[in-house]
Order: C-alpha cells, then structure tokens, then sequence
C-alpha cells in the first residue's frame, strides 16, 4: 500500500514509531548496547529463561512481559490522549497514544540497560549472568509491547485483563517470573522469592 493510501493517523503512527525507534537504537548505542549477540546470529525465539542467550535475540520469554507493558499501557495513554485531543478523530486519538507508548517503552528500554539498572537486575533477582539486551532484542521487546497495545485497544478492558492474568500465570509456571514479579525483585528484593525462582 503506498503512503498516499494510508490514512492520516496511521501514517503519522507509523512515522512517529518508526522515529521513536530510532531514537531508541541511538540511546542505546550510547551505552554501548551492540546490535547482535557474539555468534552474529539472530535467533527468533530463546525458550530457556536462564540461558546466555536470552535478550541477546529476537525474542524470549521476557518478551512476553514487555507485551504486557503494551497490554497496561494503552488504558492510561489512550484516555490521556482522549483528554488532550478532545477534537480529534478517534483514530488520530488512537495514533497519539500508540506512539506515546512507544516513547515509554523506549524509555524504559533504555533505562533498563544503563548500568545501575544492570547491576541491579544481578544483584536483585534471579537474572544473575543479565549483562543487558542487545538491541535487535530491545526492538522485538519494543515490537511486543506495541503489540499489547495494540490487543487491549481491540478487546476491551476485561478482556485485557483476563489475558494479563493469563500470561503472568504462564510465565509464572513455565520460568517462575513475570511482570508482577520482576518489578517487585527490582524494588523490594526477597532472599527466599530470588531463591525459589533460581530453583533452590
């Protein structure tokens, strides 16, 4: 589809996006961030959370935590954007706060890899061996997180919240974390949670 078809909000979603992105990649070259893992390979998925290769690819299951992000964000965006564009179209609306989100992930992306939050991820929870996300993994979490946002604006607020409780569930069976947990490691760390979560 050309440029020329696509709609005004879209294309302004898509163009700020791809902006953010950008903005994203730079900020992470700045901490030295490198593109690809030390083989050169981009994997699509790495399913086991404790390997080395995790956040040094596509994707992992942190990725899910990041659709997440998407998932609660788009509440608070989209009637922000409600509120400060009172005239706008609903889907000129619906743009603006897609690239908000966009800008928040990119935010936090760029603040989880700074070094204190690093150390603090190593020090705190169970991702001992983290040493950060390579940024073709800083782009799938991005990709994920728009893709949250994305599913709660079509399926509605209980909707929304039946697939986060999904997802926490699952991720808290299959490798012991989730958003919930992460969060709470990194600000309230407990001895006993880091221990059941390393398996011991």
């Amino acid at each position: 589809m050309s440029a020329a078809r696509l709609s005004r909000p879209v294309l302004f979603a898509v163009c700020g996006t791809l902006l953010v992105a950008v903005v994203m990649t730079l900020g992470l070259r700045l901490e030295d961030r490198r593109w690809l893992d030390d083989s050169g390979r981009v994997l699509p998925f790495v399913a086991a959370p404790d390997s080395p290769e995790t956040s040094q690819h596509l994707a992992d299951p942190y990725t899910f935590t990041h659709l997440l992000h998407g998932v609660v964000l788009f509440w608070p965006l989209a009637w922000a954007a409600r509120r400060l564009l009172p005239e706008r179209r609903a889907a000129f609306v619906t743009a603006a706060a897609f690239v908000a989100c966009a800008a928040v992930e990119t935010g936090w992306e760029i603040l989880e890899n700074s070094p204190p939050v690093i150390a603090r991820y190593r020090t705190n929870t169970a991702a001992l061996g983290y040493s950060g996300d390579t940024i073709v993994n800083s782009l799938g979490d991005l990709a994920a997180c728009l893709t949250g946002f994305l599913l709660a604006s079509r399926i509605g607020a209980k909707a929304s919240a039946v697939v986060f409780l999904t997802v926490e569930l699952a991720l808290l069976i299959a490798v012991r974390d989730g958003l919930i947990l992460s969060v709470l490691m990194l600000l309230v760390p407990l001895d006993g949670l880091r221990d059941w979560q390393a398996g011991r």
